[in-house]
Parts: structure tokens; C-alpha cells; sequence
């Protein structure tokens, strides 16, 4: 299990969030104001970022771990993006992965329009840690169904996989349900849950009390 204090999880908070609006200065230097960020921006900004911020002394940071960044607008919470890797780079520390999965959220979700200059005070960050999925054997589908309750869980497939974190348990409660939604989220069919490889593994999650 991963842990942290709450004054760590609010280093890190502030720190993708001060990574968010680093990126915005750093792109209206470069290009026009209002130009889309470009992938190629972000490998410039990171050097440029890392070099010029104070790092939280938060051991775990340089630590080979992955994270999932969510963002959300709104009273009701509504994905504005998310991004994260189920397992770091092997040359990838945490503190790399949270800045680069913190501007792939904001500004290159597929499912979005990148974030603009405004919503940066209307969006709230959750940051997802993980740790480490651990391949489960099942026996039958109640024993499955045990297994990756309240937990993420990765389903794979040949060459199809796909993962939920825990949250998800919050918004599908019933495991057959989850599963099957996890299936279509890998691109099968709902009932190719049903014989797949599957992998769990737990996070240490947070989010911010409020925008700003």
C-alpha cells in the first residue's frame, strides 16, 4: 500500500496544478496566444519546468511508480480528462510521470478539446497513485467477482486490454456489470469478460477540496 500524509498530498496537488499553469506561460511565450499545445511542446516544458520549480522533498517521488491524472468540472464533477499508465518507464520516476500525465489530461484526452486558459480555475485534480498490478487466478465468476472488488482492475485480452480504477466502483457497483463495461472500454464485446486475464492492483487517491 502507498501512503502519504496530507500535507504530501497537497505538495502534490499543488504541484500538478502549478504544472498546469507552467505549461499555459510557457506556451503563450512560444506561440501565439490561444495556439493549441502541440506534443512536442510538452518534452521542452518539462526540462524547462523541472529545472526552475522547487521539487517537495516526498520521497515517493523518486520512486519507479505511475499515476492517473482526472480532472473534473463543475458541481457535479463532470470528466473534463484523464490520463495515466498502469506501470512507470523503467527510467520514469514519479515525479516525471505526474508532470507529463498532469499536461496529457489537460491538453490531449482525445475524448476533449484541450483545457483553455479560463478553466484552469474551474477545474479540480485528483491524482491516482498505484501500485504495482498483481496477476489474480479465478476459479468461477463469484470467485472473480470477489477478487477485484473495490480494487482496479486490468483486463486483458490478446492483444485488447483496458483497466478501471477503483473509483469506477463508485458509479458501477455490480461486478458483472463492471466487468462487461471494462470489456467494452478494451474494445470487446461485453460478454468476452468472461475468460479474460485479469490483473488488480490498489491506488492512494486524492483530490483537491477546491478549484481556484
Amino acid at each position: 500500500m502507498i501512503h502519504l500524509s496530507e500535507k504530501e498530498k497537497n505538495l502534490l496537488l499543488a504541484l500538478s496544478r502549478q504544472t498546469l499553469s507552467g505549461f499555459f506561460k510557457f506556451i503563450e511565450n512560444k506561440h501565439c496566444m490561444g495556439a493549441r499545445p502541440k506534443h512536442t511542446d510538452v518534452a521542452a516544458f518539462v526540462k524547462w519546468f523541472t529545472g526552475r520549480i522547487e521539487i517537495p522533498d516526498i520521497p515517493l517521488l523518486s520512486e519507479n511508480l505511475s499515476c492517473f491524472v482526472t480532472l473534473t468540472e463543475g458541481h457535479r464533477q463532470n470528466l473534463r480528462g484523464c490520463i495515466g499508465s498502469l506501470e512507470p518507464q523503467p527510467d520514469e520516476n514519479l515525479l516525471q510521470n505526474l508532470i507529463h500525465h498532469s499536461l496529457h489530461a489537460a491538453f490531449f484526452d482525445n475524448r476533449f478539446e484541450p483545457l483553455d486558459s479560463n478553466e484552469i480555475y474551474k477545474v479540480k485534480i485528483e491524482i491516482s497513485i498505484l501500485s504495482r498490478p498483481t496477476p489474480i487466478n479465478y476459479t468461477s465468476m463469484e470467485d472473480l467477482f470477489q477478487k477485484i472488488q473495490q480494487k482496479g482492475v486490468v483486463l486483458k485480452q490478446g492483444f485488447y486490454q483496458a483497466t478501471f480504477l477503483p473509483q469506477v466502483w463508485k458509479k458501477i457497483t455490480n461486478p458483472k456489470d463492471f466487468l462487461k463495461q471494462l470489456a467494452q472500454k478494451a474494445g470487446l464485446p461485453q460478454s468476452n469478460y468472461y475468460g479474460a486475464s485479469y490483473q488488480v492492483y490498489s491506488v492512494c487517491s486524492f483530490e483537491e477540496k477546491q478549484t481556484y
